[in-house]
């Protein structure tokens, strides 16, 4: 999930397999706020039968994914849809527990990660701490989530490696099957580059990850 106009290169890798990948765009911050993109990417999924129909589509099931920010906003919508037809998902380097993250930021740290999360969330959070859960995939994931491919770069300076530690902690005790990969020396937006180490690895786990989903569905 993300603009549509952002890494086209890695989505076209996927769609010479003979893969399907539609990429919605959703309204960002600061001029938006919480819950506009979630209520963006609902009224996609929505909208999303018609569109393929009128494209002679019939998708036996689907994967989704993101980046950073985005990949916090495809976990969201799967806790929120909870439809079985979503039988993957892949995390690049997303935020799945606020509250953790909360836990390691501060006022006038050089991201400003407080006054951004009260600004994006439209509330204030150290008051109202368990907003956060209500956000965070960590805690609204149940033993139904989908499949899941974690991927994050170990020097990523602003979403901690932590977060897709204890996101994969979660998804074991969930029984939820996963695999996790920590790609050593990179940062944020590792796969910018598919000829970089960190994105060469990124391409051929994605795609072992999408051939075993297909093998099980039967179906592209």
């Amino acid at each position: 999930i993300g603009s549509k106009d952002q890494l086209p290169h890695f989505n076209r890798i996927f769609t010479e397999m003979g893969y399907h990948v539609i990429c919605p765009n959703y309204r960002l911050m600061p001029q938006w706020t919480w819950p506009t993109p979630a209520n963006d990417i609902e009224d996609f999924w929505t909208a999303l039968p018609a569109f393929l129909k009128s494209e002679n589509l019939n998708p036996r099931f689907y994967v989704f994914s993101g980046r950073s920010a985005g990949s916090h906003l495809a976990s969201y919508t799967i806790c929120q849809l909870r439809d079985p037809i979503i039988k993957g998902y892949v995390n690049l380097y997303g935020p799945q527990n606020w509250p953790d993250l909360l836990r390691f930021s501060h006022d006038g740290d050089i991201l400003d990660s407080v006054k951004n999360m009260k600004h994006f969330f439209q509330t204030e959070i150290h008051q109202n701490p368990d907003f956060l859960k209500t956000v965070s995939p960590y805690f609204l994931a149940t033993s139904q989530f989908p499949k899941t491919l974690n991927l994050h770069g170990q020097c990523d300076p602003l979403v901690p490696a932590d977060q897709t530690s204890i996101w994969s902690d979660r998804l074991k005790d969930l029984g939820v099957s996963h695999a996790t990969f920590f790609l050593p020396y990179a940062s944020h937006v590792f796969d910018w580059s598919l000829f970089s180490p960190a994105g060469l690895r990124a391409r051929y786990l994605i795609q072992h990850f999408l051939k075993h989903l297909t093998s099980e569905q039967g179906s592209r």
